[in-house]
This record gives structure tokens, sequence and C-alpha cells, in this order.
């Protein structure tokens, strides 16, 4: 109840009242035992209640319960006369929950005179600051790098404990203290990097050196960033460092380390070189010169024992080269030459060296080369070659009868990268499924007794597939046992549309001409239609002799004529020169020319072709060249009834060449190879002139003009490389002699270091009659006659 002192004292200030409706502050006026005796309005929107459910109420009952004691204290202290600011507790309001209210209370006499504010708001903010603070203190505290930041004036406000480690701070309390008390000694350079992240700078080294506490030096990396209070205005600077000196020594063992390793490879490399240089010279005079003893007079045991010997040797060096590639492959140095090639030519000239191979076990080499490749392309022909000579020689092997097909065309073009797709099929004795899981793998075959009985190592098709796959292209094969393999692959290379076209021979004049192929080979005639059709030619095919026959009587009746026939060798029943007596018999085909297809290449066997009234003769496989210049020729002879005895093989353009003598150049210190390369030219009655070195050869070339030069690649005094440097700046821009290297080196990069030099083309010794002579008719074709 009120006394009434109080409510004499209280009806003294009912002229406050407009004073309580005006002020947006929480003012109420209570009595020392604890009740609201008036409140305003502003209680109402704060706690919900309303001003007549607060007056005359104990205050203490909307105080927090954890409130109470300090309420309590208060009060007794308001009771003894003592004024109180800025003391908080809780209120709660009407929805149970409670609010911060904020004290500032006079007491007079028993009455108490408060003015109070809800500060909520503000204690949620600074709980939030708080635990924002809390978390990044965390957060620093325990991040694994150096951490610092600073306020403006450069005094700690957190610091992680790998920064207290790293500058030897244990045991201090730095927080609030200037970074330079605390290293009074720091260099000036270190200043300037603070004034100016203090200035909005970013600042940062990825390696740098410190001198730590204990006189160590460590390596560190670090960056100093300016933090913002507000959006422009700068708080202070973060440092992070890292110590790397764990790091850098574990680089330079590295690099050490990668060093010893690189110098190894080099040496391996180096070694490998030596040992392929060592190898293939004395192999090549091996090889040449069997290949020379084979046509001189022998008896058939000596035949017999130079075909083993040549058989053995041939074994050895792919046993050479295998190993030699897959040590490269293993040493990480199997890398890719970037040279122009004529991509038809590389196939075709890699191709068919195997056709006397294929024809000493009787089957049948077929090669079909789309027109849609490119004909000029960049890349690496050599490991090209390598691919198809080691699928082809797998093909043969593991091949007792029936055919062998091989197809490439183009795949797909995208500007000038083009796509090359590549199909090697054979009639051997398959794979079963669990062969072919392995097949690709280094020294896998398909099993004990197939390696007894074919022998090698198992790597032909391991170092194919990273060939392929280092020419971006991919490598498959789909094979069922007793059924025979089809290889696929592809690889990737850049079409040089605007270079010169080579110069090709004209077979205009087969446009519209009729030419029959009789072949008991599908295949066969579907290459050789292809072919035909593909120069303009009317096409008709007969599967034997004996339908051929019927088709060329029936077709003598309406009196259709055929420009020329094209006939199979071996066929059932009636072969090739049972046709051609035949023919030869009947007016109506006895001028027509026929062209004899064999696979069968024995000594002796074109003449029998041309006694047997062949016009023209061609050995399986053929280059589409080849077959069109043949056929052009003796379709040309035939028109204009000129030079009946006419008699055209894949020689002629080569013996063509011979008669002209073009003048050689053999550059070569090693006499066993010297003796072999005259006695091949020899052979063909050519000749050639010697020297012995490089500096020999650049005298040669300023005495007299070349047609073409063979050089090998190491030799004493001056080497082959410097020697077609010089030659090449002597003969200047208007003149550009062709320069063929031999060299016993087959490392990767060997040929890419020819052509760099000014080298034409890349022979690897040991080199065979038919590459000397493919290398002479493609740069001295169009000589003119001496």
């Amino acid at each position: 109840m009120k006394t009434t002192e109080n409510i004499e004292d209280f009806s003294e200030l009912s002229e406050l009242d407009r004073f309580f409706l005006i002020n947006l502050d929480l003012l109420c006026i209570a009595d020392t035992d604890g009740n609201f005796l008036k409140v305003n309005r502003e209680w109402e929107s704060i706690l919900g209640y309303s001003i007549e459910e607060l007056e005359n109420r104990k205050f203490l009952d909307f105080v927090h319960p954890d409130d109470l004691d300090a309420t309590l204290d208060t009060l007794s202290k308001l009771g003894a006369q003592e004024q109180i600011l800025n003391f908080v507790n809780r209120y709660r309001c009407r929805d149970g929950t409670y609010r911060y209210i904020e004290w500032r209370s006079q007491p007079y006499g028993k009455l108490i005179y408060a003015a109070a504010r809800d500060i909520t708001d503000r204690i949620t903010n600074q709980q939030k600051l708080q635990d924002w603070h809390d978390l990044m203190q965390y957060i620093i505290k325990h991040n694994p790098n150096a951490i610092a930041v600073h306020d403006k004036y450069l005094r700690y406000l957190y610091v992680s404990d790998r920064y207290v480690e790293d500058y030897g701070l244990k045991g201090q309390d730095i927080i609030g203290k200037n970074h330079y008390d605390v290293f009074p000694d720091i260099p000036n350079k270190w200043k300037e990097i603070h004034r100016r992240a203090l200035a909005g700078e970013v600042l940062s080294s990825e390696e740098d050196t410190f001198v730590r506490f204990d006189g160590n030096i460590d390596y560190t990396s670090w960056e100093c960033r300016p933090w913002y209070e507000s959006e422009k205005t700068i708080g202070g600077i973060i440092l992070y460092t890292e110590v790397i000196t764990k790091r850098k020594e574990a680089e330079k063992n590295l690099i050490k380390t990668k060093e010893q390793a690189e110098s190894a490879n080099i040496a391996k490399s180096q070694f490998l070189a030596n040992m392929s240089h060592e190898i293939r010279t004395p192999m090549n005079a091996i090889l040449g010169f069997l290949d020379l003893l084979k046509n001189t007079d022998l008896t058939d045991e000596q035949l017999e024992y130079m075909a083993y010997i040549n058989t053995a040797s041939e074994g050895l060096l792919h046993v050479i080269n295998d190993v030699l590639n897959i040590s490269k492959i293993e040493l990480g140095v199997l890398e890719l030459n970037e040279v122009e090639f004529n991509l038809r030519s590389t196939i075709e000239c890699a191709i068919l060296p195997y056709s006397a191979k294929a024809q000493e076990k009787g089957l049948d080499l077929h090669l079909l080369v789309k027109s849609d490749i490119p004909q000029t392309v960049l890349g690496d022909p050599s490991r090209l070659r390598q691919v198809l000579s080691n699928l082809l020689n797998n093909a043969i092997k593991f091949t007792e009868q029936g055919d062998i097909y091989i197809e490439a065309g183009l795949k797909s073009r995208e500007h000038d990268q083009v796509e090359v797709f590549f199909t090697i099929h054979d009639t051997g004795i398959g794979m079963s499924e669990d062969v072919l899981k392995r097949i690709f793998n280094p020294f896998a075959q398909g099993d004990a007794s197939s390696t007894r009985k074919y022998g090698g190592t198992g790597l032909g098709l391991s170092i194919s597939k990273k060939i392929v796959e280092k020419m971006q292209g991919q490598i498959d094969v789909v094979s069922k046992v007793n059924e025979g393999s089809t290889f696929t692959f592809t690889v990737r290379l850049e079409e040089l549309a605007n270079k010169k076209p080579l110069e090709t021979p004209c077979y205009s004049i087969l446009q519209g001409k009729r030419i029959f192929i009789v072949d008991d080979n599908k295949a066969n005639r579907d290459i050789l239609k292809f072919y035909l059709e593909e120069a303009g030619c009317m096409v008709q095919e007969a599967s034997n002799a004996a339908d051929a026959l019927r088709e060329l009587m029936r077709r003598d009746k309406k009196v259709i004529h055929f420009h020329a026939l094209l006939i199979d060798y071996q066929m059932p029943e009636m072969d090739g020169y049972d046709l051609s007596t035949a023919l030869k018999a009947m007016p109506s085909t006895r001028n027509i020319p026929l062209v004899l297809l064999t696979s069968v290449a024995s000594i002796g066997e074109a003449q029998k072709a041309k006694n047997n009234g062949f016009a023209g003769y061609l050995t399986k496989p053929y280059k589409r060249n080849e077959l069109l210049e043949c056929l052009a020729t003796v379709v040309m002879s035939s028109d204009k009834n000129i030079n009946q005895e006419l008699f055209v093989t894949r020689h002629s353009t080569l013996e063509a060449i011979f008669i002209k003598k073009p003048r050689i150049l053999l550059v070569e210190d090693d006499l066993i190879n010297t003796k072999y390369f005259l006695n091949l030219l020899k052979k063909k009655e050519l000749h050639c002139d010697l020297a012995k070195n490089g500096l020999e050869a650049v005298q040669a070339c300023e005495k007299k003009k070349y047609d073409i030069i063979f050089m090998d690649c190491q030799m004493p005094l001056m080497n082959g490389y410097e020697a077609t440097r010089k030659i090449r700046l002597k003969e200047g821009a208007d003149s550009n002699t062709p320069i063929i290297a031999i060299t016993a080196y087959a490392m990767d990069g060997d040929a890419q270091k020819c052509y760099d030099a000014g080298m034409d083309d890349y022979l690897s010794k040991p080199v065979t009659s038919q590459q000397i002579e493919q290398m002479i008719e493609k740069y001295c074709r169009n000589l003119d006659s001496l």
C-alpha cells in the first residue's frame, strides 16, 4: 500500500504526465519497496504489457531469475540514496521472451526516478561480434601457417600458434603490443612493406629468407595485405608467412636426383645410340652382301644356306630393334619427328618389301591405299613405317595359308588435321579372348607353344601401341582362333595443303578405256577395280579364265573392244599363261595388250611372261602408280601401234633412270659398306664417286655437280651433318642436290637431326638394295639423258 507521504509526493508529479507521453525512453517512477508507481507508454511497446498491468506491480516480478540478485543489490543501494548508472538486467515480455534494459536511477527518499533503454539489439550485436572474434581467434590460432593480424597502429590483434613458434614468441603475451616493440631490430625493408600495405597495396614473395630468433636462416613465402573496417577504411594489415625451408631442401634434393637420373638416362641413351651404330654398321654389310650374293651363280645347297643366314640376320635385326625401342620407351625418350612426307609413298614403301616374304609362304598380299588420303603431311614417317612393319610382319608370321589385306584411307578431317585409318587383316591362326586381353602388353605372346614355333620378343605390339598413342591415335584388334585377325589403328597428321604438289604421272590416256580383270581372288579384283575406276576406266571382271573366255567370245559377236586385260598368273584349271595362249590364238583378241599380275617373283618369271605374249608384268602387291603407269604405257603403245616389242615392268621406270647414268656421290668411311654400295651399283651398271668423310664430300661438290648424294652421318674430320650444311651453303637457294642420310644411328631425333641439317631423306642401316633403288628412282626420275 502507498503511504500517505508517497501519495502526497506523487500527486505533486502529475504535471510530468505530458513529459511521460512524449519521451521515447522508458521512464518510470518506483519506490524502494520494488513497486512500479508510474510508467510511460514506451513500456507497452517494449514489453507488450499495458500501463495498467505494470503500474502498482512489483517490478521484480518481471526480472529474469538470473538477474534477481543483482537487481536486489541495486535496489538496496537505491534505498541508501545511492545513484545508479548503467545497470543492466533483463525484463520479461508478454510473449515470454526477455529484453535487455539499461537503467539510470536517482533515489529521492522512498521514490526512485528512473530512465531506461532497451539495449537488446546492442547486446545481441555485441555477442555476435564476440562470437566472430572468438571464431577468428580460433581459426587464426590453429592455422597451420604463420598469420598475424595487426591494427593500423601495428598492434597485434590475432596471431597463430605457428607464427608464435616460427618467430620465437612462445611464453610472450603479444596481443595489443606494437609489432616494432616486439621486434625492435626489424629491417627497414619490412617497415616499407608495412607502410605500403597500410596504403592499400598487396605485397607478396614466393621465396624469401629471414633470420630466426636462434640465428638460423629459413626460407619463407609471404603475403602482406590490408584489411578493411569499411568499404574504404583500412583497419590494419594481415601478414601470412610460410616457412618453406624443408620444401626447398626437398626441391634441391629432387633437382639433384632428377639431374642424376637425367645424366643416367643420357648415358643410357648414348649407350643405346652407340650400340645401334656398332650393331647396324656390320649388319648393313652382312645383309647387303647377302642380297648381292643371292643374284650370283649359286648351287641349290648354297642358296638354301644363304636363305638361312639371311633369315637369321633379319631375325637378329628385329630383336635388336625391339630391344632398343622398348629401352627408349622405358627411358621416356620415345619421341616423334615432325617432317614433311608423302603419305601414299610411305605406306606403299613400308608394305611392298614384304611381298617376297609373303610369297615364300604362298600368301597373297593385297594393298589398297584410297585416294582420299592427303598427299603431303607433317609427321613421323619412320614411326608410321615401324607400326605397319610390325603388324605386317606378325600377319605373315602367323598365317600359313590364305591372304593378307592392307587398307589405308581417310577417317576424318578437321581443318588441317587429318585422321588416317589402317586395316591389316590376315587369315592366320587368330587369338583367344584371353590372349587379346594382354596382347599389347610388353613381352606378351600367345602361349609357350606359339613362342617356340614362331619366335619373337613379344615387344612389337607393345611398341606399336606406344607409337600410335604418341601419334594421337588408337589401335585395336578383332580375332578368333583359326579364323584370323584384323588389326586397325589410326594416326593424326597435319595436312600440308599449301605445299606444291609432287610431280605425278598423267594417266589421262586411261580415261574411258575398257579394261578386263581376270583374277580368282576377289580382294585383288576389288583393289584393281577401285584404282582403275578412280583413273576413269570402264571395268569388266571375271573370277577365272574360262569365264573370261566366254565373256570375250560373247563380246566378240558384239564387236566390243577391250583396251587391255589384267590377268592373274595363279588361277585354278587354267592359269594366266594358258589364258594368254588362248587369247593369242583368237583373231579378235590376239592384239589386246595383256598384263600379267603375279605373286610369284622368281628369277626369269618376267622373261617367261614376255615370251608368252604379255606386254606388261607386275608382282603383287603393287603401288597404284606402278599399276596405272604400266597400264597407261601398254595402252598408249597399242593405240599408236608402235613398239610391238615393248615390255613394261615395275622396273621399267628405274631402268630408264639407270640408262641416264645419274651422277652419284657416296660419302662413307666404312670400307665394307663402301664395297657393298659399289657392288650394288655395279650390278645396275652404275658408277659413283667416293668421299671418306664430310670434308672430302664438300670438296667433291665444289668440283662436280651430282644428281644424288648418299651421306653417312658419323665420320672422322667432318660428320655428315656439318658437310650437308656446308654443301647447302655453297649451293645457295637456286640449287638443291638431293642428299640422303645413311646412318647406323636409329634413336629418336636422329631423323630430325638429318632434316634439320638440310638432308632430303633418311635411311637407317642396314640399307637394302631396294631402298637404294627407291631413292634413286624418287630423286632422279626427271634427269635429262647424258
